[in-house]
């Protein structure tokens, strides 16, 4: 099956979202009796739970952040994001950068350094790997660590990333 241009492959009735990185490309789908996963070249793209009801398009948002990245006001409208319930933590960066005129593309960037982080910690990190990471956010993302500190409203000396 090929997934679709917008990310969606379609399974009884019913369409699940995979990675962008999978639209337009042939993808595997397996059908479990409480899940679906989808594959492109043996490796996992999606996971969702089951949907037993019609014509329903079960979304991860998560999967279209590479989209977001081009076109930061998908955020707004896109269908993904409506509902979207993002961590409370998030919630707020979001709503505080609302009032930004370029809040959607910083919330963006701080989307995408939460994707980043999540990706590559494979096990619980040990005290050197948590120092390295926060001299590395240190040197390279001060701005992005700039921008989330003035959405919280905190000044940087109280407000510490990590």
């Amino acid at each position: 099956m090929v997934a679709s241009k917008t990310c969606l492959v379609r399974y009884d009735y019913n369409r699940y979202s995979v990675a962008a990185r999978a639209a337009g490309r042939h993808v595997q789908l397996r059908a479990y009796a409480d899940r679906i996963a989808v594959f492109l070249n043996g490796e996992i793209v999606a996971e969702h739970a089951r949907c037993f009801g019609r014509y329903k398009t079960i979304f991860n948002a998560w999967h279209y952040l590479p989209v977001l990245a081009r076109k930061p006001g998908t955020l707004r409208n896109g269908e993904p994001f409506r509902d979207w319930d993002l961590p409370c933590g998030l919630a707020q960066i979001r709503e505080r950068l609302r009032a930004h005129a370029d809040g959607d593309r910083q919330f963006v960037a701080v989307l995408s350094a939460v994707s980043e982080a999540a990706c590559t910690v494979k096990r619980p990190p040990d005290s050197s790997t948590i120092r390295a990471r926060r001299m590395c956010l240190n040197g390279r993302n001060q701005s992005l660590a700039q921008t989330v500190r003035s959405a919280l409203g905190a000044s940087s000396s109280s407000a510490q990333i990590v």
